[in-house]
């Protein structure tokens, strides 16, 4: 995998899944800014955005056997 973070597609992904939930714009961008500190913080050796975007790559390989896969989607950014 490239291990370059493509923060602007977990963007997409994360404004994709609030829009199926008619999560409103403001809140969307609050809680994003909130995640994005929280995975960068130096602390984190393991939970980050790379981590991140590894378990969505990995969601790809099977998001046709999972039922809801936007509220899967959800606990991907809230596993930590």
């Amino acid at each position: 995998m490239n291990r370059c973070v493509k923060v602007d597609e977990l963007l997409l992904f994360w404004t994709h899944i609030c829009g199926k939930f008619d999560v409103p714009d403001p809140l969307q961008r609050k809680w994003w800014e909130y995640l994005v500190q929280r995975y960068n913080e130096p602390q984190r050796a393991y939970h980050t955005m790379r981590h991140l975007q590894e378990l969505r790559y990995n969601m790809l390989t099977i998001e046709e056997r999972i039922e809801n896969p936007y509220l899967f989607g959800f606990t991907l950014f809230f596993h930590d």
